[in-house]
This record gives C-alpha cells, structure tokens and sequence, in this order.
C-alpha cells in the first residue's frame, strides 16, 4: 500500500475509520510505515465465506443463509457507493474470501476501499475488481469503472450458488471460457439446447 504518502494515507483510514454499517467490518486502529502498513480491525466468530464454500463446510449453508449472506454483502457493497461516491471502486477487492462471517452467519466486508492508497500496478494485480470485463482489453492500463464492483459481486452470488471457486480470481487479468462465469453461460447455453420435457404433477391420493 505505497500508492500514497503518510499524510493521505492517514486522510484515508480516516475516513474508513467513520464508516458505520452492520455490513462492514471497521477499521478501528492502523500502523503506518515505510515498508509496512497495517489495519486493525475487529475478530469475525466464523472466518470467511470461502472457508465455508471450499472448505467441506458448504452443507452447513442452507439456501435461506446463502441468501442472507447475499443480500448483507450487497447491502454492504450499497453502502460503500453511497459513502464513497468519490472511488471509482469503492470496494476493489470483493471475494469470498473477503466476506467473514459472524456468529449469526450475516455477512461482513472486508478489504475494501485500499484502491486509493495502493499502487496502480498491484491494484491491476491483486484487485479482484480490476479482473471484470470492461478491465480485461486494457488490463495492463487498469482501467475499472463502477460496474467493476458489481460484476464482482455477480461473480460472488454464481460462486455461492454453484459452489465453483472462481478460477479468475487467480489469474492476472485475465479471463477466459474457463472462469465461473464463463462456465455458467456454457451450462445454460447446453441446457437450452437439449429437449425440454413437461413432467405433470403428482396426483393427490
């Protein structure tokens, strides 16, 4: 996180430090040195939602809190355009494995808003954000926009439906017919092609 010096980085968490949702998980202290920057925040009960996704725990969500987990992440994502209608991302970095889980299995952010104090180069890197479509022709420029964010936050709902882990998240912008998306469209694209059949419903005895 070099993109910035010590008096704008500081601005910065700042201004992360006075954002307030149920949503997101505070920064509530930062560290702040040459080679090293640090940012405390609260212990989340149960980990990430990747932990659970991929971690053979995926039977523990059933479809009632894997909607849940959706809808608080999306009121989550909401709240950061509303409070930060300055960044052109104001998340940057949603995955699952930003997603930590409390012990009501609400869904809390984390990792988000850094595009700002982070260098451009590691930003196009790392930043799930600049992986989405409108990023890929121009990866190299990094060039994402608002909708970045909210194809990230597709991606993430294919992921918890599916259960698929994203293979896009490690690539370098790059995308493909192998990433989760791309097997979505393939799968419905074959479904529609295959003969449908009406099954009727049970008689009642």
């Amino acid at each position: 996180m070099n993109g910035v010096g010590r008096e704008d980085f500081s601005e910065h968490m700042r201004r992360l430090g006075r954002l307030s949702h149920p949503n997101l998980l505070p920064v509530v202290a930062y560290l702040y040195k040459k080679d090293e920057k640090l940012l405390i925040t609260d212990y989340i009960t149960n980990g990430s939602l990747a932990h659970f996704l991929h971690g053979n725990r995926g039977s523990e969500l059933d479809w009632g809190k894997r909607l849940r987990i959706i809808r608080g992440t999306a009121r989550g994502l909401g709240h950061l355009y509303d409070e930060l209608p300055m960044l052109t991302v104001p998340h940057g970095h949603l995955k699952s494995s930003n997603v930590l889980l409390d012990g009501d299995m609400e869904a809390v952010l984390s990792d988000y808003a850094l595009v700002p104090v982070v260098t451009a180069s590691a930003a196009a890197q790392v930043m799930v954000a600049y992986k989405a479509p409108e990023c890929v022709a121009a990866a190299a420029a990094g060039k994402p926009s608002k909708k970045s964010d909210v194809w990230s936050l597709g991606i993430l709902i294919l992921e918890v439906l599916t259960g698929k882990f994203p293979a896009n998240y490690l690539r370098q912008g790059r995308q493909d017919n192998a990433d989760l998306a791309g097997w979505v469209s393939s799968v419905v694209c074959s479904s529609t092609s295959r003969p449908r059949f009406l099954i009727s419903p049970r008689r009642r005895r």
